[in-house]
């Protein structure tokens, strides 16, 4: 349970408590509000519709009627940061919700009201494209890095879990192709005992060398 005063949020020294601002807040349920009772500006209106419906999965549908309310504002520069900081919002918060469907609704909501949205409209464009390259980035790293562990169990059978903790930090695709050359060349070498490039011989063998070898 949240204590409802801002004072109950914090744990201060008892020197430091005559100077803790205090007041009370409301906390709101609003998925116990239908949408139509969700009323007042344009501004609250459209935050509260987003904030309410952020995880569900048909949100990226309600976007072109959210955004319709911001048609008249949006026709102010003030206005359209707006409209892109809620966007922006919902992105971060909103997974579930596709990259077309931005999209849609900024094309449905606000250009087809007769408001001129190049800006708006390249900037989330270009949104897409940045996320896309990401996304491929991410998924190429990944693969580099499952290549690299099935080299190395092809040969090791087992990998140690700190080579594993050490892959996942490298984010470089250039030092992964490196390790990924380097993992080939270990698993065509000739086997020598049990030693690997994981766990070095005992004292006194140098690395590749069978125990007790001179």
């Amino acid at each position: 349970m949240h204590p409802l005063d801002f004072a109950g949020l914090f744990d201060l020294p008892a020197a430091l408590v005559p100077y803790r601002p205090s007041w009370r807040y409301e906390l709101i349920d609003l998925a116990r509000w239908p949408d139509e009772d969700l009323k007042g500006e344009v501004l609250l209106r459209s935050f509260l519709l987003v904030t309410k419906h952020i995880f569900a999965e048909d949100l990226g549908e309600r976007l072109p009627d959210i955004l319709v309310l911001l048609r008249d504002l949006a026709r102010s520069k003030t206005g359209l940061q707006y409209v892109e900081t809620l966007l922006r919002y919902v992105a971060a918060g909103a997974p579930q919700v596709e990259e077309k469907a931005f999209q849609t609704a900024i094309e449905t909501a606000l250009a087809e009201g007769g408001i001129a949205m190049p800006t708006l409209a390249g900037r989330w464009e270009q949104r897409g494209l940045e996320r896309g390259l990401e996304q491929g980035q991410r998924r190429t790293l990944s693969a580099l890095r499952r290549s690299i562990i099935d080299v190395l169990e092809a040969r090791f059978e087992a990998v140690p879990a700190v080579v594993l903790l050490e892959l996942d930090k490298v984010e470089r695709e250039e030092t992964l192709h490196t390790l990924h050359k380097r993992a080939v060349v270990i698993a065509l070498a000739p086997r020598a005992g049990r030693w690997s490039p994981w766990c070095p011989g005992p004292p006194g063998n140098p690395p590749g060398s069978r125990p007790g070898a001179p």
